[in-house]
């Protein structure tokens, strides 16, 4: 007897060989799977006694079938999180396979990653968990980049696969995807110790586990993406926009298949400078932005229309044309391979740029990247768009309206910031003399172009890190660093010099100040400024 079978890599034989004489198919579900073969015509009693055999197995099949699908049911109502369900799956197929270990792997930011696994694990793999697979290295890459199943009878005489002190004595692999299409993000892996013919059952039973696990990731990464949104935007009203703009590019990078890095750039006027990056010297690249010309270079039509655009092959020739030669190193252009840009659009004005790269792959960005990528623009531009609001009214809570200087409550903040610095700092109080009579000679709008005058050469005359306020009325704080009496002294002489060479309507303006020491004159905001208005107005009061 002579037994031969077919599975997805081809046919198989075990027995002599000889010619045949007689054959009996092996078929289940109406689909032929193999057959026996004989060298002679079979009795009538021994063809019963072989298909009263056959009817057993197929029953045996059957129900070990059923269990594999009871066993998938349950995970799906036991799992409540990604890792949990392929955990669960896993385990599963493993004993419907008779394998030695069956897992979840998980591409995430250019390398595949365990998600989960079950059975016996070797020594060599458990680096893996925390390494991962580099781009090309062993045989999932193979199914990542076909979108096809492999199922590998010998490991070891396979071209492409680890060797063992990597992956310790594999005998067999099945690699299955998860999602359907090529580069997707879970495969499937099932791992036995000793060669195996895979069978038509076998593939069948690994490639249902998949499609299952693929339903449930569906739902899932669903779930994961609202979440993820909703934790965005409670951190709205926290108002720590670094924090919102570094969580939106991260959220991006995990959710849009193929990304590794990305950068974020906002609008700012008539610029979009960089706000946020993932795999890039931020640092770097913050100090530069981009204009509208520069953008519309860089996006082409698509970035006219507000569509997303990949671009390949030619990303570091078009960066080029966009970006300064002083920012190849930190934006890695001679690296990325493929790159996603992505418009986020509110009210058909563009608020945001979205660039996803990868720096592996330069088919890594296909039309699921573009449709997770659009969805999640959509929701990026209402939280942007909230962002800004929220920084309006931030900047409106703390600022004066017509000179753009801090407020007191700006101010305070300032102060409460500076001094857990333990800096010695001065506060100094200007007030503008006569001012009442330029309001009453020749109307308040002349006195508001005088204050914001006076406003702006304040600004002007700090160094970074000291700031401004508008106090009330025709009075000014400024808090500055300061040694002692003669720097916050010199300090007052070169601001009231500087506000004695303004003018409005031929009225040259004047200021008189005070000042006072932190913390050699008080600790609290409140004292500070009562010691500086007395040292005015005892100027006032010799004037």
């Amino acid at each position: 007897m002579r037994l031969v079978l077919e599975g997805p890599t081809g046919r198989r034989a075990w027995g002599p060989a000889f010619a045949p004489a007689a054959a009996h198919p092996l078929e289940y579900e109406g689909q032929c799977y193999g057959e026996l073969l004989f060298s002679r015509p079979l009795a009538p009693a021994e063809r019963a006694r072989l298909e009263a055999f056959l009817t057993r197995l197929e029953r045996d099949q059957l129900l070990a079938e059923n269990r594999l699908s009871s066993d998938l049911l349950k995970a799906l109502g036991d799992a409540e999180a990604p890792a949990d369900l392929a955990r669960a799956f896993s385990r599963a197929l493993r004993h419907y396979l008779g394998a030695d270990n069956v897992g979840v792997w998980t591409w995430r930011r250019g390398r595949f990653y365990f998600l989960a696994q079950d059975g016996m694990l070797f020594p060599q793999e458990k680096r893996l968990f925390t390494e991962g697979l580099r781009p090309g290295e062993g045989l999932l890459w193979r199914v990542y980049r076909s979108g096809e199943p492999l199922y590998v009878e010998r490991y070891g005489q396979k071209a492409g696969a680890l060797p063992p002190e990597r992956t310790g004595p594999v005998g067999a692999l099945a690699v299955v995807p998860v999602e359907r299409g090529r580069r997707p993000r879970r495969l499937l892996a099932v791992r036995v110790q000793a060669p195996r013919f895979w069978t038509r059952a076998d593939a069948a039973a690994i490639e249902k586990t998949a499609r299952a696990l693929a339903s449930e990731f569906a739902r899932l990464d669903l779930a994961a993406r609202l979440g993820t949104l909703l934790q965005l935007e409670r951190l709205l009203p926290e108002g720590d926009e670094r924090r919102f703009f570094k969580a939106l590019l991260e959220a991006a990078v995990d959710l849009v298949p193929g990304a590794e890095a990305g950068s974020l750039l906002v609008r700012e006027d008539r610029h979009f400078r960089y706000r946020a990056t993932v795999g890039f010297d931020f640092e770097a690249l913050a100090a530069h932005a981009y204009s509208e010309a520069d953008m519309a270079n860089w996006g082409g039509n698509h970035w006219a229309a507000g569509r997303p655009r990949i671009l390949r092959r030619r990303v570091h020739q078009r960066s080029r044309e966009t970006a300064p030669a002083s920012l190849e190193a930190a934006a890695r252009l001679p690296e990325i391979r493929a790159n996603l840009l992505v418009p986020i659009v509110k009210d058909g004005q563009i608020l945001a740029a979205l660039n996803l790269d990868s720096f592996t792959d330069e088919g890594a960005f296909d039309h699921r990247s573009i449709e997770v990528a659009k969805g999640f623009a959509l929701q990026a531009a209402a939280m942007l768009h909230e962002a800004a609001m929220h920084e309006a009214l931030a900047f409106s809570a703390r600022h004066d309206p017509l000179t753009g200087l801090l407020n007191r409550r700006g101010f305070a903040e300032a102060f409460a910031r500076e001094r857990e610095g333990r800096r010695r700092l001065a506060v100094l109080i200007l007030d503008l003399v006569g001012f009442k009579g330029i309001n009453d000679r020749h109307g308040h709008p002349v006195g508001d172009r005088a204050l914001v005058l006076v406003a702006r050469a304040l600004a002007e005359g700090v160094r970074q890190g000291e700031y401004v306020a508008r106090w009330g009325g025709d009075e000014f704080a400024l808090l500055i660093g300061a040694g002692d009496a003669a720097a916050a002294q010199s300090a007052l002489r070169r601001l009231r010099a500087a506000i004695a060479a303004l003018a409005v309507e031929g009225e040259p303006l004047a200021a008189r100040g005070g000042y006072a020491l932190f913390p050699a004159e008080g600790r609290r905001l409140e004292e500070l400024v009562r010691r500086a208005d007395a040292r005015l107005y005892a100027e006032r009061r010799l004037s």
